[in-house]
């Protein structure tokens, strides 16, 4: 086929390119539902393709490539080049796979998703990503043993990783191992370090399954005093979270 330019244009190479180009835009739309991320990056990556998700890419996508510790595990921040060397590593990356993975992980598909995380582990051993993924699956079929395994190694390298979702699935995982006094320390350290609202709620969930109820008020009344004192934009945005925190104190007043 000749193009317009009059230069000859390989099929093949194009409708390659078509299809990598569709698992890109997948795999960064399923990143930014799982990351909860801001809607404005989900319509960019839908609707202005592929310059939408190559922007999500290297805005936000690209932090999952940096290893940095600290506020969960009390640990110094790791240096920029090992991050950027991880970055290189991942240049065996199939991304079809990994947007199928998280596709199916998403859709709750946890026993089809795994061999597919598995397998991009395979080959790049340390991707949070799949790390990630892997582990919520660990947790979907019943397994949260394994699950706090590898959520453990994704905050190892980055305790904000998913926007923190992964240290409250991490969280889970060790409720649900039997391990409750992890539990609350991984999210005592969280609420430190972020102050969430939803962060303060997690916790207080926790501290009720405890046994904890005057732990579980405190931190109640405290997030609800940080909502209040918050400015509006801020408000209005939280005011689901704040509505669940005043329920949750409402039933800890009538027990």
């Amino acid at each position: 086929m000749i193009t317009e330019s009059g230069w000859p244009q390989d099929d093949g190479a194009a409708s390659a390119l078509a299809v990598a180009s569709t698992a890109f835009v997948i795999w960064m739309a399923v990143d930014a539902i799982r990351r909860r991320a801001p809607l404005y990056w989900l319509a960019a990556i839908v609707l202005i393709r592929p310059l939408g998700g190559v922007a999500y890419f290297f805005f936000v996508k690209i932090r999952d490539y940096r290893t940095r510790t600290g506020a969960l595990h009390g640990e110094p921040t790791s240096r920029w080049w090992h991050g950027a060397w991880r970055l290189g590593g991942a240049a065996t990356l199939d991304p079809a796979e990994l947007a199928a993975a998280d596709a199916l992980e998403v859709a709750g598909r946890y026993a089809d998703a795994i061999p597919l995380y598995q397998a991009v582990l395979a080959r790049t051993p340390r991707h949070l990503q799949a790390l990630h993924g892997l582990g919520r699956c660990m947790l979907g079929v019943g397994n949260p043993g394994r699950a706090v395994q590898l959520l453990g190694e994704v905050l190892s390298e980055d305790t904000s990783f998913g926007n923190y979702s992964a240290a409250l699935e991490y969280a889970e995982a060790l409720w649900q191992a039997g391990q409750h006094q992890d539990c609350l320390r991984v999210l005592e350290r969280m609420v430190g370090a972020t102050g969430r609202i939803n962060h303060r709620i997690a916790l207080a969930h926790y501290a009720m399954l405890s046994e904890l109820p005057s732990r579980a008020r405190e931190v109640l009344e405290q997030a609800l005093a940080a909502h209040a004192s918050a400015p509006d934009t801020v408000r209005r945005r939280q005011q689901q979270w704040a509505n669940r925190a005043t329920h949750m104190l409402a039933s800890l007043r009538v027990v």
